[in-house]
């Protein structure tokens, strides 16, 4: 067993001790699991899936980081999201509205709106790509 921490600056944590984790870093998926090697890694837009007594949950997470220690894993993501709450209509909606704001900024030259919108449509497709496992 491992403990795992999900851990966001806008939400609850969720803490609990599970069999082992599988997480989407930026080079692709890591099996985390008791006596796993020590790792901290950056984390890209994807699922987390939790293993727990035969049990497996599944949430989106939107970037962010994952450290394991000691059969202590820990991830600091943006948002979590388990993949059950999803509401598809809300996250058709947050796309569409980001695919507008990224058509009306294509000529603007200060770039912090277009990256804000870019984040958006990053997170709507993650929950709509997510939401079909439920």
């Amino acid at each position: 067993m491992i403990t795992l921490r999900l851990v966001t600056p806008y939400a609850d944590g969720f803490e609990r001790e599970v069999d082992r984790v599988i997480v989407r870093g930026v080079l692709g998926d890591m099996m985390l699991m008791e006596n796993t090697a020590p790792i901290v890694t950056p984390l890209d837009y994807g699922l987390i899936r939790i293993f727990e007594g035969g049990e497996e949950k599944q949430a989106t997470i939107h970037s962010g980081y994952m450290s394991m220690k000691e059969n202590v894993c820990t991830v600091a993501t943006r948002a979590f999201e388990w993949i059950d709450e999803i509401d598809v209509e809300r996250a058709e909606e947050a796309k569409r509205r980001a695919e507008e704001k990224l058509a009306e900024l294509e000529n603007d030259d200060d770039g912090h709106e277009e990256i804000e919108a870019q984040l958006s449509l990053l997170r709507a497709l993650n929950r709509l790509r997510h939401a079909k496992y439920r």
